[in-house]
């Protein structure tokens, strides 16, 4: 693409050359008719071949700008899916992540709830325990105190005997 540039270019310089040194011609007098027609028409030729040629390289700058402008269009849509597919990705996995994280709070509130009836069945035995021990010697007393009153009946009745 730039050999082609430099090449229009090259050709664009020759044929101004060209141009120029046909107009400095000109300016010597030409008294024949067929060399005057002859002098019009190299010129014309000339003057054709420069705007032919500045108009190439004109179209050749713009083609090679719209031929960049495509290039880096495609690469960003490129660049764009790729985002894209990362975003819908992360979302996905956004997703995926708020569902591991609503599992894992329901999970902690099941395990603190039944922390909760673990405590309050540690507490209940606890007590039931005191109550058990309150029970028992409260029978102990009871009992020792049957068994004195009994000792005393049977020895007062051994002393009526």
């Amino acid at each position: 693409m730039i050999l082609e540039l430099i090449y229009t270019y090259y050709r664009y310089l020759d044929a101004a050359n060209r141009t120029f040194s046909v107009q400095n011609q000109e300016k010597t007098d030409i008294n024949d008719t067929r060399a005057e027609v002859a002098h019009h028409a190299k010129k014309f030729y000339n003057q054709r071949n420069m705007y032919l040629t500045g108009f190439t390289l004109f179209l050749s700058l713009i083609l090679n700008r719209t031929y960049v402008l495509v290039v880096e269009l495609l690469a960003a849509e490129d660049n764009l899916e790729v985002i894209k597919k990362q975003a819908s990705n992360q979302s996905k996995e956004q997703l995926r992540f708020g569902e591991i994280e609503e599992r894992m709070r329901n999970e902690i509130e099941a395990l603190s709830k039944e922390l909760e009836e673990e405590k309050k069945k540690e507490r209940d035995f606890e007590t039931l325990k005191k109550q058990a021990n309150q029970q028992a010697d409260e029978y102990n007393r009871l009992a020792d105190e049957y068994n004195s009153l009994e000792r005393q009946g049977s020895s007062e009745s051994k002393k009526t005997s």
